[in-house]
């Protein structure tokens, strides 16, 4: 018996509508109105058809699965077959729009653990917080 070979993206969605090019750190990740988990499962399914085809997307569909969606960072997880990964990528970076929101899919860690991609996402969001923290206090004026 073989096991089953995956691979784990980390992705972001980002906003470009609501950019602040004073702050493009913070705006970018911000959005007033949340996207559902369900909704980026089906605009990912819909963008590797569009752009591999009912070929492709039968190949990827099998092992495509957003294990994990947070509304609040826009961050997920992305399980995928480690040989299709690259349709998948690919097919994500065309993603121009979900649920009626402009965003930009950007692909932060390709890994082929769970773990590394959580430990990805943590590190990343540890680094957005040191952002936040620091901007804000030099705008109040604690540097």
């Amino acid at each position: 018996m073989v096991r089953l070979k995956t691979r784990y993206l980390l992705f972001e969605l980002l906003f470009p509508d609501s950019l602040d090019l004073a702050h493009p750190h913070e705006s970018l990740r911000q959005t007033k109105s949340k996207i559902e988990y369900r909704k980026v499962a089906d605009a990912f399914k819909q963008a590797v058809l569009e752009h591999s085809g009912e070929q492709g997307l039968g190949s990827v569909q099998s092992s495509l699965l957003v294990k994990y969606f947070s509304p609040a960072t826009m961050t997920g997880v992305l399980r995928v077959s480690r040989e299709y990964y690259r349709i998948v990528q690919a097919s994500l970076s065309y993603i121009t729009e979900i649920d009626n929101q402009r965003v930009i899919v950007k692909i932060a860690k390709v890994s082929g653990t769970i773990k590394k991609s959580q430990q990805a996402a943590i590190a990343k969001d540890k680094a957005y917080i040191d952002i936040i923290a620091a901007d804000t206090a030099s705008t109040i004026g604690y540097n």
